[in-house]
């Protein structure tokens, strides 16, 4: 009986033995669970990237359609310019937002959208009985039996539907959020009818901004939120390749006037300044040939865990430390923002940042411990503009 008792003893675990087997056991635990948190980290990330590309490419996509079928005859027009805002309350600009107006061709189908949108709701209960058609706005009138506009009757020939489409004026507007200079700006559309200049319902008369800077239409549709820039560069054929923005030869335009009239502000925001000063033709349109459209939208992962300065940071110090300095983008050469200030993102070692002060358009500023550093997910997209009738087909 001994024999057994010591046979059974011997076959267990010493405390020893189970607390390695505990120990092995945390580890294997702790690497599985630390697997995970990498790997759905990473999906993570890659996903808000996924989704922050689509929302870009979705916004410079429609852009486009309405570049390249801007109007570059006698009665089109093209305005991009900058409007200063002050922010912070100190009564000097401190961030300046683009606006971008434009005369462009419509399809049929935006032609009859814009003049359902026109029409009262009798006319348009008239013109919903007739129905829409396949083909162009004219079919409307074949739709009702009539080989001409006269056979059409005063219903259809009343709502401008049996007429070819004409222009009409496309309007891209940034507006801050109104959260201060932290804060992140607003990105609208509006469109209507092509109006005769000096007409106040129109897009390029002087009444369509405020005095503040602030744009009030019934007619601006919102686009998307949380853009932190938005820019659109403008070249001519004479351009050069390098691609850089001023006023000298060949190089890019952040601001242009059609007409050479001084309208973008140069008081207003410094980018202003390389407005096209006078056209090629006094009696037409002057239209840029290509253009940069760049989007920087913030990302979800940068507004809650955005990296902030661990100290104060004056207007020449190019290096410092910063908090959460894995959330930043890995790949450098971009740019972020602090306060009003752009700066370029050089490298990061650790938790140590350099930067290139004051960039697109911004002056070095002074910024307190803890303020915030913000970036967006950058996307962009090349336009050729076609200025002649041979090249819209």
């Amino acid at each position: 009986m001994r024999s057994c008792f010591a046979n059974s003893r011997r076959q267990g675990m010493t405390l020893v033995e189970l607390m390695l087997a505990v120990l092995l056991a945390s580890l294997v635990m702790f690497a599985i669970v630390r697997f995970v948190d990498v790997s759905l980290g990473l999906w993570s990330r890659s996903e808000d990237t996924r989704r922050e590309t689509g929302r870009g490419l979705a916004v410079l996509q429609r852009m486009r359609q309405d570049l390249v079928t801007a109007h570059p005859g006698q009665v089109g027009d093209f305005l991009l310019e900058w409007q200063g805002f002050d922010l912070d309350g100190d009564r000097a600009n401190d961030r300046a937002f683009p606006r971008l107006r434009l005369v462009r061709r419509p399809s049929a189908l935006d032609w009859r959208r814009l003049t359902l949108n026109e029409m009262t709701p009798e006319h348009r209960a008239t013109f919903l009985e007739f129905g829409f058609g396949d083909g162009s706005a004219a079919s409307v009138v074949q739709d009702v039996g009539g080989a001409s506009s006269g056979d059409a009757g005063p219903e259809v020939e009343g709502l401008g539907m049996a007429s070819a489409p004409g222009l009409v004026e496309s309007a891209w507007v940034l507006l801050p959020d109104g959260e201060g200079s932290l804060g992140t700006g607003t990105l609208y559309r509006a469109e209507r009818k092509r109006v005769e200049n000096g007409d106040r319902n129109s897009f390029f008369d002087a009444r369509f901004v405020e005095d503040n800077g602030m744009v009030e239409s019934e007619l601006l549709q919102r686009v998307s939120g949380g853009i932190l820039w938005w820019s659109v560069e403008l070249g001519t054929d004479r351009t050069a390749a390098a691609w850089s923005v001023g006023t000298g030869p060949g190089q890019v335009r952040l601001a242009w006037d059609a007409y050479g009239q001084g309208r973008p502000d140069v008081e207003s925001a410094a980018q202003n300044e390389t407005a096209v000063d006078r056209p090629l033709f006094e009696d037409r349109a002057l239209l840029p040939r290509k253009a940069r459209l760049v989007v920087e939208i913030e990302m979800e992962r940068g507004r809650t865990r955005a990296p902030y300065l661990l100290a104060a940071l004056d207007r020449e110090t190019t290096s410092f430390e910063i908090s959460r300095a894995e959330t930043l983008p890995r790949k450098a050469g971009g740019f972020v923002r602090i306060g009003s200030e752009w700066m370029r993102y050089v490298s990061r070692d650790g938790d140590r940042m350099v930067v290139e002060r004051g960039q697109r358009g911004t002056l070095p500023s002074l910024h307190a411990t803890e303020s915030r550093i913000r970036y967006g997910h950058h996307t962009e997209t090349w336009v050729s503009i076609p200025t002649s009738r041979q090249e819209w087909r």
